[in-house]
């Protein structure tokens, strides 16, 4: 078994060198070795080094946007060294607007985050009053103690109820009515296993509730999504938020960085062009 693992890894090298150059190699050895390090790429370290600077530009406090004001610690990166789009705001915007969107349309009360990681949107939406209630389905521990760390800074510690296990609607019957389900939003960012989230036993409880869910279909490969595609479309009214443009230009604490950082720090480390599907009810 250790051989075959090794033996991939080999099939691998040649691509990954092609495709990030020999210091990706480097950083993947290191990796392998268990060395614990913040980056495994040239273009990962000045991440990382940005995203410090940045940090220390905004006093770890988003800058602008629907979550301005909302403090977060940045203690736990996966990796993505995201966090610079998310302080200056621009970190999925296009998620942003169509939830605050979908909550004054729709006047919703209760958001519901599968996978929530730091708390970024789910935080940042109950600070500035979008919705009344949360509640948050995460599984990495060390996510849920940066996120009990956030909720404590935004003095938003009674309104989260917090579910340290895998995301199931079926575990909200205790907890919403079915007139309160018509009054939440549930965002779901769960890596490919958004297609096992629906079910025909469950979805008519929750065909009156609004969905907004990150899309992963490069990481299935059998026909799972396609069942998941046909339960959407014959109970919601079925809509697409896609990733766009952003502009770095428009932040005045960055005029002083040069353009091939400006555009690094805007990037949120996406495989490919992402998209959002939007579940209303019908």
């Amino acid at each position: 078994m250790l051989i075959n693992k090794f033996i991939k890894k080999l099939f691998v090298i040649p691509q990954l060198i092609k495709n990030e150059g020999l210091d990706a190699f480097y950083w993947r050895i290191l990796k392998n070795l268990g060395v614990k390090l913040n980056y495994y790429s040239s273009i990962e370290k000045r991440k990382y080094i940005l995203q410090k600077k940045i940090i220390k530009t905004t006093q770890s406090k988003v800058i602008d946007g629907h979550y301005k004001g909302l403090f977060l610690n940045c203690n736990n990166d996966r990796g993505s060294h995201d966090f610079s789009s998310k302080l200056l705001g621009c970190y999925e915007q296009e998620v942003q607007d169509k939830i605050v969107e979908l909550a004054k349309h729709h006047q919703l009360e209760n958001i519901v985050n599968f996978g929530s990681a730091e708390g970024f949107h789910i935080l940042g939406l109950l600070k500035k009053k979008f919705f009344i209630k949360g509640y948050i389905f995460e599984t990495n521990k060390n996510l849920i103690k940066s996120f009990k760390d956030n909720q404590s800074a935004n003095d938003l510690n009674n309104i989260v109820k917090i579910f340290n296990e895998s995301a199931k609607l079926e575990i909200l019957d205790n907890h919403l009515e079915e007139d309160e389900l018509t009054k939440t939003l549930f965002l779901v960012d769960i890596e490919g296993s958004e297609y096992q989230m629906f079910s025909n036993e469950n979805i008519n409880r929750f065909k009156n509730s609004i969905f907004v869910i990150e899309d992963h279909p490069f990481y299935k490969k059998n026909n799972e999504n396609e069942k998941f595609y046909e339960l959407i479309e014959k109970y919601f009214k079925v809509s697409y938020v896609y990733s766009s443009n952003r502009n770095p230009f428009k932040f005045k604490e960055l005029n002083d960085f040069n353009d091939d950082d400006k555009w690094l720090i805007m990037s949120e480390c996406r495989p490919k062009t992402m998209r959002w599907i939007v579940l209303e009810p019908q």
